[in-house]
């Protein structure tokens, strides 16, 4: 990772529910890594911060859905791939910017479609002082 920028994030969760079947998958602490040597002072040059993750998850684990928004067994074996892009720039001491994510599961199923899930939003960062 020399020469370039290595951010360690929490993941989000929606609520308590969503936090505990996820941490039981695995899902806790994201690397994200840019290309870039020093954090972009300017709007028109962002830097760019992307992640991926790969986790599984086994028949009878607990798993959240985020549509029903319930907890329940898992029926098959699967895994979810994921990916995460954070595009942003420093202001004094606050690093704004976008975040572009999403989410690929498979359950291990004969003919079982891919279930894709997208999402964007704004971020902004309070850095504090070293």
């Amino acid at each position: 990772m020399d020469g370039q920028i290595a951010v360690k994030a929490m993941q989000g969760f929606l609520h308590k529910q969503h936090e505990a079947t996820s941490r039981e998958m695995g899902v806790k602490e994201v690397l994200y890594l840019s290309s870039d040597a020093d954090l972009s002072t300017d709007e028109s040059r962002p830097n760019i911060f992307e992640s991926t993750n790969h986790y599984e998850f086994k028949k009878g684990q607990p798993q959240f859905d985020i549509f029903t928004q319930e907890e329940s067994p898992a029926l098959f074996n699967g895994n979810m791939v994921t990916y995460g892009e954070a595009v942003g720039h420093l202001v004094e001491d606050n690093y704004l910017g976008k975040f572009f994510g999403g989410a690929d599961i498979r359950m291990d199923v004969p003919g079982a479609q891919t279930i894709t899930l997208d999402m964007s939003g704004t971020f902004r960062l309070k850095l504090a002082a070293s």
